[in-house]
Parts: C-alpha cells; sequence; structure tokens
C-alpha cells in the first residue's frame, strides 16, 4: 500500500527517478491518491505504482473553498495507469454526509462538585465513503461502508507474491 499524503509534481517526480534507478519500488496494490485528487499529479508516478485500488479522499468542497476535488483528469489518469481490466478507484466524498444536530446538551452527569458542560451545537456523521482494505499479503479485501448495514459496495483479489493479482470471488459471512 502507499498513503502518498499531499505528494506534488516535484516530489512525484522525485520518487520516480528512485523507481526508475531501482533504488524504490513504487508499484502497489492500493493508492491512496494525493492531495484529494488534485489537479497537480504526473501521469508517469501513476504508471509506475500502477494500482488495483485507488482511494480518492476527498469532500473537502465547502461553499467558500471549491477546490473541484477530485479534477476529472485524475480520475481518467487513474483509470488509464489501473493495472489491468479488473482495477477500481474509490472516491470518499465524506462531508457530504455531515448533518446538523443543533444545539445539544451533554447527558454525561459531572463529578461531584464539578459544574456540569455547558450546550454546544453539534452535528451526526454516517459512515457513507468510508472505505475499508483488509489484506493477510495472499488476498485482499476492499468495501465501502454505506448508511444501510447490509449494503456495501466490495471487491475480493487474491494477491501472489509472485505474478498478478486477480479478482477473486466474495464470500458472505
Amino acid at each position: 500500500m502507499l498513503f502518498a499524503g499531499d505528494l506534488n509534481n516535484a516530489a512525484e517526480e522525485a520518487l520516480l527517478a528512485e523507481h526508475a534507478a531501482g533504488r524504490i519500488d513504487l508499484q502497489s496494490e492500493v493508492l491512496k491518491v494525493p492531495h484529494h485528487g488534485s489537479h497537480e499529479f504526473a501521469p508517469g508516478f501513476l504508471a509506475a505504482v500502477s494500482p488495483l485500488i485507488s482511494v480518492v479522499s476527498s469532500g473537502d468542497e465547502t461553499s467558500r473553498t471549491e477546490f473541484i476535488h477530485p479534477r476529472a483528469t485524475l480520475m481518467n489518469a487513474l483509470g488509464r495507469h489501473a493495472r489491468g481490466d479488473f482495477s477500481v478507484v474509490f472516491v470518499t466524498e465524506m462531508v457530504a454526509f455531515f448533518e446538523m444536530a443543533g444545539w445539544v446538551t451533554p447527558t454525561v452527569q459531572p463529578k461531584p462538585g464539578k459544574v456540569p458542560a455547558p450546550p454546544f451545537f453539534g452535528f451526526r456523521r454516517t459512515a457513507f465513503g468510508v472505505i475499508r482494505i483488509r489484506t493477510d499479503g495472499e488476498r485482499l479485501l476492499v468495501f465501502s461502508d454505506t448508511g444501510k448495514r447490509d449494503v456495501k459496495e466490495a471487491y475480493a483479489y487474491d494477491v501472489p507474491r509472485a505474478g498478478e493479482p486477480r479478482p477473486s470471488s466474495l464470500r458472505r459471512a
């Protein structure tokens, strides 16, 4: 797995040079896409990583700050540079699922002699957009949470130590 954080073009190009020189191997089954899917990415970096699963952690848009994440050009590049015909791209968009609760009064009773906590303005969050990835080194399972307990989008792969990952059947437990 490659967790790329906020890598920019310069950092991606530096890593790509190390990869080309054989000092590091960038190929990864899972890529946490840099910087929420911004416009700044190096196609050669994505080609070297050649991810099976890409996760774009976006959802940072507001009416005051519109970043246009993820960018359409990045989504195209992720598809083009993904490994094989069975690659998957997830986009979280988590911020869209916060619900205003309004003023909330804490229900926890204070310790004797302590002042109760004052009311506060609260929000609720449903677990939409959470991407879960599990591996034992030989198999890879990736699935998304939704607001409904029994509804998931899930993919499974066999990941041999030598050779290419291949889709595997899902077993419902």
